[in-house]
């Protein structure tokens, strides 16, 4: 599991709950949360804002943290390339 996906699964908690209040299929959201692929740009964009209307959180924090998930993800990555 990458660290976005630990985050969005934290973030999300109640996938039924997410979906009936957005336009997010169950299967987008499980494989996202699993690990399995990350979501595009244009997705992923609209699914934070998403987060943060659910969560109540101003777009830009979630943004914010979002950010620094996927920031790990990616240096962890090239550290594995690397090595």
């Amino acid at each position: 599991m990458t660290n976005f996906s630990k985050w969005l699964s934290k973030k999300i908690k109640n996938k039924k709950k997410f979906t009936s209040r957005s336009s997010w299929t169950m299967r987008d959201l499980n494989r996202w949360c699993h690990g399995k692929n990350v979501p595009n740009l244009y997705k992923i964009s609209s699914l934070l804002e998403d987060i943060a209307v659910f969560s109540k959180q101003q777009y830009s924090s979630v943004l914010e943290e979002a950010f620094r998930e996927l920031q790990k993800d990616y240096k962890q990555k090239n550290e594995t390339k690397t090595n």
